[in-house]
């Protein structure tokens, strides 16, 4: 993850860097129907595939919404919006990896909401909340697997197939860490970094199994660092039982 975020911010586009800047700092300091006229403007100019990354920008805009604005909030998704911009415009060279990050990033935005937004169990608005987190990372997953791919290709529908199945997979998994995650007696920055780790270690696997870069190296890299960061969230987390 690390090298793969390095390795699309190493060669930055100062123009592509400044709309980014300029979405940040009018979410910061604009009224917020100022800031969506300036957000759409940014999206939508020069217009050019604006379906390919509706569901990203949606969500970004959704939590300009809801997030109280401040410098590191702002940052965060100003640089959100540098991947989106990058992605729709074609001007990264590796997409797909600039993808990835941007999947990764807003799952963890809809962590953080969702652990945020419950002290502990809720019932039934608990599992709801759940379920709906859970569809949007799906379709974040499909959207991000399926993205390259041309119907005119040999092996199009398998692949589809595939990538359809992988994402329910991914979010099935997510949907019941997310209900046994909440009714740990932890703080929700604890829950949400713990949850956070878990989804991105299955979100890299699945993503490098479906291109079939799936290898025993890169699963117990994957292995060590969840291991890692469990031993250092739940060493510093204090329990409240």
């Amino acid at each position: 993850m690390g090298s793969k975020l390095r390795s699309v911010l190493r060669q930055i586009h100062w123009s592509l860097a400044l709309r980014a800047a300029i979405f940040a700092a009018s979410w910061f300091f604009l009224p917020f129907w100022a800031f969506l006229l300036v957000a759409f403007y940014l999206y939508f100019v020069p217009f050019f595939q604006p379906r390919r990354l509706a569901l990203p920008s949606l969500l970004v805009i959704f939590f300009t919404a809801v997030l109280t604005p401040t410098p590191w909030f702002a940052i965060f998704l100003g640089v959100a919006w540098y991947l989106i911009l990058g992605i729709k415009d074609l001007i990264f060279i590796n997409r797909k990896q600039a993808y990835e990050i941007l999947v990764l990033f807003l799952v963890f935005l809809v962590t953080v909401r969702f652990f945020a937004h419950f002290d502990s169990w809720a019932g039934a608005f608990s599992v709801l909340y759940s379920l709906a987190t859970s569809v949007v990372v799906f379709l974040l997953c499909k959207g991000f697997l399926k993205y390259g791919d041309l119907p005119e290709h040999a092996g199009y529908r398998e692949k589809a197939a595939r990538s359809t199945a992988a994402a329910a997979v991914v979010a099935l998994i997510l949907f019941e860490l997310s209900l046994l995650f909440l009714v740990l007696p932890i703080h929700f920055l604890f829950q949400a970094s713990l949850f956070f780790v878990v989804a991105a270690i299955i979100l890299e696997s699945v993503f490098e199994y479906v291109n079939g870069a799936l290898t025993r190296r890169i699963i117990l890299v994957n292995f060590s660092i969840f291991f890692i960061f469990l031993v250092i969230i739940l060493g510093s987390a204090q329990w409240s039982l």
